[in-house]
């Protein structure tokens, strides 16, 4: 008898953007294990984020706040952790 494997992860419709790993059984989101792991915005937000910074690296979290639309708070994380991501990559380069 063939038996089908299990898929690594299941998506659960009660968890509300939350995927539940199928062997340990704990929930995840798709931004685990990444830098933007402990912010919790839209991922269309975070990507603009990324795009607007990557364009202009000298922008307040201000200004990225308007044009993002959130506030000022959370556009200076974003900013933050952008320039931890750049910095990072950038230093391995050399």
């Amino acid at each position: 008898a063939i038996r089908r494997q299990r898929q690594m992860c299941i998506r659960d419709r009660y968890t509300n953007g939350q995927f539940r790993c199928a062997e340990c059984r704990k929930l995840f989101r798709i931004l685990t294990g990444t830098v933007y792991s402990g912010i919790r915005l839209p991922l269309r937000k975070i990507f603009m984020a990324m795009y607007v910074l990557s364009v202009k690296t000298d922008m307040s979290a201000r200004a990225l706040a308007a044009m993002i639309e959130v506030n000022r708070r959370s556009a200076g994380k974003l900013r933050r952790k952008f320039n931890e991501l750049y910095n990072h990559e950038g230093s391995n380069e050399g």
